[in-house]
């Protein structure tokens, strides 16, 4: 007869065994969420109430990762707002002044958001959402987008991986934030200095984003927007 081995060292060693796996369980590759791409235009609308804003967002085929929110920071308030249109399967959203969890960003401006309503209208890698946008009295100037990752099916194979939670999901949302160059109202009176001041900032910020390649033509157009405000 063979000598059984006791129950409770079979249980010792499946408990060992399965830790051993987990120990050395890989997470799933950390996301690819880069080069997210918007385009904006703005054109004068009087039947809009002054200036008609529209955007395209375009998660690039080489992402591995979809997208789900766009916001955009305005420099008026949400009640300025009027007219905000997307795509049908896509929510829309305007929010007041908003305190952030990230003290670097804290207090948020007032914000406008599209949202992909459910799953099947998350943005996959190679599409783009369009048009976003809205009316208001207010001019352009460069402003941020913030455009939002979904992390969630990456949360679930990380925890089917390690049989783990991740520790730290909100810090990586937060990491997947891009914040994308783009236009929005402007955030002071138009006409006055502090709006030729942001003119003259938008100006040098459009030369180093690539807006304006030409460097002859970006130094014409700094010169007499300098020009224009000492007048």
């Amino acid at each position: 007869m063979r000598n059984q081995i006791p129950f409770r060292w079979v249980a010792l060693a499946s408990s060992l065994a399965l830790a051993g796996i987990h120990s050395f369980a890989q997470a799933p590759p950390t996301p690819i969420f880069e080069n997210v791409q918007v385009q904006a235009s703005c054109e004068p609308n009087l039947q809009c109430g002054g200036y008609r804003y529209a955007l395209a967002v375009t998660n690039p085929a080489g992402n591995t990762i979809t997208l789900w929110r766009v916001a955009l920071h305005l420099g008026v308030e949400v009640s300025d707002v009027t007219d905000l249109f997307g795509p049908p399967d896509w929510s829309k959203n305007k929010r007041g002044r908003d305190f952030s969890p990230n003290p670097e960003d804290s207090p948020l401006p007032p914000k406008i958001s599209w949202i992909a309503s459910d799953d099947p209208f998350l943005l996959l890698p190679g599409g783009t959402v369009a048009p976003l946008g809205f009316c208001v009295s207010a001019p352009p100037a460069v402003r941020d987008a913030w455009v939002y990752a979904w992390l969630d099916p990456w949360f679930v194979a990380y925890k089917q991986s390690t049989g783990e939670e991740y520790d730290d999901p909100a810090g990586l949302e937060r990491d997947y934030i891009r914040k994308i160059p783009t236009l929005a109202p402007l955030s002071v009176p138009p006409g006055t200095f502090e709006h030729w001041n942001v003119f003259l900032t938008d100006v040098d910020k459009a030369g180093t984003l690539g807006w304006i390649a030409d460097g002859g033509l970006l130094s014409q157009i700094q010169a007499r927007v300098s020009e224009a405000r000492q007048a």
